[in-house]
């Protein structure tokens, strides 16, 4: 009996926790299977006669997820702490951070003109009082 750990990527909430474990457990010749979502991991002990982990990291691809096996070096660190290649984490939250730079430059121009008037900053005449309230429905539409 061989226990193994693998990273998931693609999880979001504990739906799709149960999925991946659901799924890989149709596999034949695991004995248990434990999906964690709080560290995007999976820990799976099957029987390597039977099974190999390139089928369980297929089961979890089948459920539309990614997987890879958590492999260590001889130092004993994982291949993400000692450099070897980029996390997902790290790839992840660059691209949180990009989206962030979009939203709040698109959300901060929106605000001052949805709401400037009612702060008393300065506006634009065209956007301002009930005589330009055509201006302002042509616009929208």
């Amino acid at each position: 009996m061989k226990k193994e750990t693998f990273d998931i990527t693609g999880m979001t909430c504990s739906a799709c926790a149960n999925r991946i474990e659901k799924t890989v457990k149709k596999v034949s010749g695991l004995q248990d299977v434990s999906v964690n979502l709080l560290k995007n991991s999976m820990v799976a002990s099957y029987d390597e006669s039977v099974v190999n982990a390139q089928a369980i990291i297929e089961a979890v691809e089948k459920a539309g997820y990614g997987a890879a096996s958590h492999t260590n070096d001889a130092s004993g660190q994982s291949k993400e702490a000692s450099g070897e290649s980029k996390s997902v984490e790290q790839e992840q939250y660059k691209a949180m951070k990009k989206r962030l730079v979009y939203s709040l430059v698109f959300t901060i121009p929106l605000f001052y003109i949805s709401m400037g008037h009612m702060l008393g900053w300065p506006l634009p005449a065209g956007l301002l009082g009930m005589e330009n309230a055509a201006i302002i429905l042509v616009m929208e539409i």
